[in-house]
């Protein structure tokens, strides 16, 4: 019978506070499991130890790393707060702040990662973070104002970016909407028989304009409203609503299957010193290797597997070699292989080939030198008058 208690804090053991324990009875050979549920938005390690010790006491505790689950800082300024509420209360990833129009601040109350939202009023000062501007006056739009149109009906939705996935619903009408004079680069998210009246602009900082106000129309009896706004709270801060998966794994290679399709380009394998570690992948199997302990990242799409590696665990069962296999190591031999003793045989050999060669084609003397007679005359010199005549 062992102790099974988990504890959760820094990473020095003894500073942990033990949040759960349990009695756990082992038998010889078996396995059992025990489940706590602990919830923690704080950044930390999740610990797991047995007690007491047993000899190979590295496989008697575990340990996950746990990162910090932070929320995206809504400020929303607006004279009818209840229109928004039911928009925003459903994430608990969303902290919203309700402020009038008069508390209006480019950086709204945001520490960290942070969003606007103006409710048809013109700031004096432009945000200074993502903004999402609910039916703009036309004097103070950033997206210029073409026309206004009144009693149309909805006709599409871009539905190839990813603020507008998903959304189908085009069967509404709009009492009275704004038609925006949108740039080329700009996405127009959804689109009225005049032209865009949902226009993003991506950039620092992102920006979406509404040319009505979804919840004061017949927009806010259809599902694509809360869909819709789901996806802008995704598209200005999608590390916020990154899905995470924590696993323990033993050092070595490691499988993991994505639940869908990744591109190569798009998959990260980073170890804890930040390193980059090779992979391969296989339709939705990736295979990485780690041969250190430490926690290894996966980054697929908007998903992160974080695999905390220990020591590989003892093995399950030992092999033991037939009977029929030799044991021991062979005896060495006394004598040299007879083939260590043919090299001086094969010079003899060879040095009688060549006295043969020497004896048949070979001279006992050297040739003596042959002597060559150089007759040379005597030049005569014979005086003719002023010229001298040369014989020979």
């Amino acid at each position: 019978t062992v102790t099974v208690s988990v504890n959760f804090g820094p990473p020095n053991e003894a500073t942990r506070s033990v949040v759960g324990s349990s009695p756990l009875l082992l038998a010889p050979g078996a396995d059992a499991e025990r489940t706590f549920s602990f919830r923690t938005r704080a950044a930390g390690i999740l610990g797991i130890a047995l007690s007491p010790r047993d000899p190979f006491p590295d496989d008697d505790r575990a340990a996950l790393e746990l990162p910090a689950q932070p929320t995206l800082a809504v400020t929303v300024y607006s004279e009818r707060p209840d229109a928004f509420r039911p928009l925003f209360a459903a994430n608990p990833r969303v902290s919203t702040i309700y402020k009038r129009p008069s508390e209006y601040s480019p950086n709204g109350a945001a520490s960290g990662p942070g969003l606007l939202v103006l409710d048809h009023f013109e700031p004096l000062e432009r945000p200074a973070i993502g903004s999402i501007w609910i039916d703009p006056p036309a004097g103070g739009s950033p997206i210029p104002i073409a026309r206004s149109v009144e009693d149309v009906s909805f006709e599409r939705w871009d539905t190839t970016h990813e603020v507008a996935a998903g959304l189908r619903a085009n069967d509404f009408k709009l009492e009275k909407a704004s038609i925006f004079d949108a740039a080329p680069s700009d996405i127009r998210i959804g689109e009225v028989e005049a032209g865009p009246v949902i226009v993003a602009r991506s950039g620092k900082p992102k920006l979406v304009v509404f040319g009505f106000h979804p919840a004061l129309s017949a927009m806010r009896y259809e599902l694509a409203t809360p869909l819709l706004f789901a996806n802008l709270l995704r598209w200005f801060a999608p590390e916020i609503f990154r899905r995470w998966e924590l696993s323990g794994a033993s050092v070595g290679e490691t499988k993991l299957d994505l639940e869908e399709d990744a591109a190569p380009g798009s998959v990260r394998v980073v170890a804890e010193d930040g390193s980059a570690l090779p992979f391969v992948l296989r339709g939705r199997s990736l295979h990485f290797f780690s041969g250190t302990e430490g926690v290894v990242r996966v980054a697929a799409g908007d998903r992160e597997y974080i695999y905390s590696l220990t020591l590989p665990q003892l093995w399950d069962t030992k092999w033991e070699p037939p009977a029929e296999v030799r044991r021991g190591i062979p005896r060495p031999q006394p004598f040299a292989s007879p083939s260590a003793g043919l090299w001086p045989w094969l010079a003899i050999a060879g040095g009688i080939g060549l006295l043969v060669e020497w004896l048949l084609f070979g001279r006992f003397r050297r040739p003596a030198p042959r002597r060559i007679a150089v007759r040379r005359q005597a030049e005569r010199v014979q005086p003719e008058g002023d010229r001298q005549v040369v014989q020979r």
